[in-house]
């Protein structure tokens, strides 16, 4: 079986910068599960990079239960990937944290595990779902 996993955050940038993130994890191209969170105060690359993690974590509990063949990160926020993916650099200890917990996890998870842009607002139904999740924890 594969997983997509669409992941956003929101970050109010406009009040002490406080996020939510927005998790949708699909399966045979259905909804599975929703995940949301508010994450606290963190820039938006932050809490996109903590959503993806989160999301990777949700992978790791499915895959306890069932045969995992491939994960997609499905992400629309290019800085949050290139750092995910070793194309630029961590600039602060605690994306570099979240970094790691990426690696492990990936590691953890039993399959491969590929990274994906999707382009924002562009009408891709999972994507907007984990958009509005996302934008509803970092107003609570």
């Amino acid at each position: 079986m594969n997983l997509d996993i669409y992941t956003d955050a929101s970050s109010l940038t406009h009040d002490d910068s406080k996020s939510g993130i927005g998790v949708v994890v699909c399966m045979y191209g259905r909804i599975f599960k929703t995940v949301g969170m508010y994450v606290g105060k963190m820039s938006s690359t932050e809490a996109e990079i903590m959503g993806i993690l989160q999301g990777l974590r949700e992978a790791e509990m499915i895959q306890a239960n069932a045969s995992v063949s491939r994960v997609s990160i499905i992400c629309d926020c290019l800085p949050a990937l290139d750092l995910v993916v070793g194309e630029s650099q961590a600039q602060s200890d605690d994306i570099q944290e979240m970094l790691e917990a990426i690696d492990e996890s990936c590691i953890e998870l039993d399959c491969s595990v590929v990274f994906q842009w999707v382009k924002s607002h562009n009408n891709n139904e999972f994507n907007e779902m984990a958009d509005k999740i996302a934008y509803e924890h970092a107003h609570n």
